[in-house]
């Protein structure tokens, strides 16, 4: 999962099945096994990087679908599966491991962790609730000792009680986001009290109002709920909308 899931190795490739089986068992459907498979942009591109022009392949569509791209990930002891999207495209962009309500519940009363992964696809999201992965090839063996470069951009803000640190309805939605990503990477103690003002902000709901629910499904309290709700309504991408129900879900959850 580490080198797959958690460092996005899928990213841009494309998911062409879904489905409620174990590949290893042909013919059997089971409601707690799903398996995605997926063409890999990621494999695809550094094997044309290395192909010489003499083996330049007659049917590039043919041969990127052949097998040698294809993987499928199988999740085993699904407890949640949802999907969806927009339209019909099933690009896979990033995942991530989210720490929600529903796997706290289900981790309290188990003896083998379950883990919560959310794919975003390029119009909505992929939710699965999961115990076990199995990742396969359909030809040829999967590297798993190949170790990737992961690479993050840090922006600089002045922190938080700055005379010259500038409130959410002084900024520009994007440098809103920046700002409180900023505060909960440095773990500020401020960030609670700035993601409400970016909520009670004239920001539109773009990028920072939703980030500011989120985090306060984090560090907020049920007083929060009625900003985070009121925002639920007012926007229209899916996957901001299912990290809104993620914040809604924890706050609801506190004592």
């Amino acid at each position: 999962m580490q080198k797959f899931l958690w460092n996005d190795y899928f990213h841009d490739s494309d998911i062409v099945d879904i489905s409620f089986k174990d590949p290893s068992k042909p013919g059997k459907w089971r409601t707690n096994t799903l398996s995605l498979t997926l063409y890999c942009d990621r494999d695809y591109e550094k094997t044309c990087e290395r192909l010489p022009e003499k083996d330049y392949p007659d049917d590039w569509l043919a041969f990127f679908t052949g097998g040698k791209f294809t993987y499928i990930l199988t999740f085993y002891g699904v407890e949640h599966f949802e999907i969806k999207s927009e339209r019909n495209t099933m690009t896979y962009l990033n995942g991530r491991f989210k720490d929600s309500r529903i796997v706290k519940e289900l981790n309290a009363d188990s003896k083998t962790p379950y883990y919560h992964f959310r794919i975003q696809i390029v119009w909505g999201y992929i939710d699965i609730v999961f115990q076990k992965l199995k990742i396969r090839k359909a030809c040829g063996r999967v590297n798993y000792a190949e170790k990737e470069a992961v690479t993050a951009a840090t922006t600089c803000y002045k922190p938080y009680g700055d005379p010259e640190y500038l409130q959410p309805e002084e900024i520009t939605d994007f440098d809103c986001f920046l700002a409180m990503k900023k505060l909960y990477a440095d773990g500020d103690p401020a960030l609670t009290a700035y993601a409400r003002e970016c909520l009670k902000s004239e920001l539109p709901a773009e990028e920072a109002k939703p980030y500011a629910a989120y985090l306060l499904g984090k560090v907020g309290d049920k007083s929060d709920l009625d900003l985070i709700k009121t925002l639920y309504f007012q926007i229209d991408d899916e996957l901001q909308k299912r990290h809104l129900l993620d914040a809604i879900e924890a706050l609801e959850a506190l004592p």
